[in-house]
């Protein structure tokens, strides 16, 4: 299913990062560091906004019942984004430290998402961006500490979702 969609904003409360990966990435002759940045988070109640955030409400009748328990049909479906979104806004908070990192120009590579029971939903995204080695080190203090919340922007947008 593909939707032409003027803007995307996912904000979540509760996530983690799983998982940074370091690389080089060329640009021209030059190489400069880069991060792949693994986010998940389980929230309960949050999957019809999440749903329209991502501009396919009509899935919300598919993936949940009349109770925001997932349907039956959605019980072993996992639906993934196909196509990569580009020029992101990210933030990501950590309330316990009072620390939050804005990364602009990101890449949304891949987000897959699961219904859970109470209209929740589990959320696995992987942003790309280009980093300095001192954000990479709180990227990676927050990773350690477990919670932090997570806003993932984008305007102009064509998102790709398949089931």
């Amino acid at each position: 299913m593909s939707k032409s969609v003027p803007d995307l904003r996912i904000k979540t409360s509760v996530a983690s990062i799983t998982n940074l990966n370091t690389r080089g990435e060329i640009h021209g002759e030059e190489t400069v560091p880069a991060v792949d940045i693994s986010i998940r988070a389980v929230v309960q109640g949050e999957g019809v906004e999440i749903l329209k955030a991502l501009h396919v409400p009509e899935l919300v009748n598919a993936m949940y019942d009349s109770d925001g328990d997932p349907s039956e049909a959605s019980t072993h479906m996992q639906f993934k984004m196909t196509q990569k979104v580009k020029n992101l806004h990210v933030v990501i908070e950590d309330g316990r430290d009072n620390v939050a990192v804005a990364l602009m120009g990101c890449d949304l590579k891949a987000i897959e998402f699961v219904p859970q029971p109470g209209f929740g939903i589990d959320l696995k995204a992987k942003v790309q961006t280009q980093i300095d080695m001192e954000l990479f080190k709180v990227l990676w203090a927050m990773q350690i500490d477990g919670e932090c919340a997570v806003t993932i922007e984008a305007r102009q947008s064509e998102l790709n979702l398949a089931a």
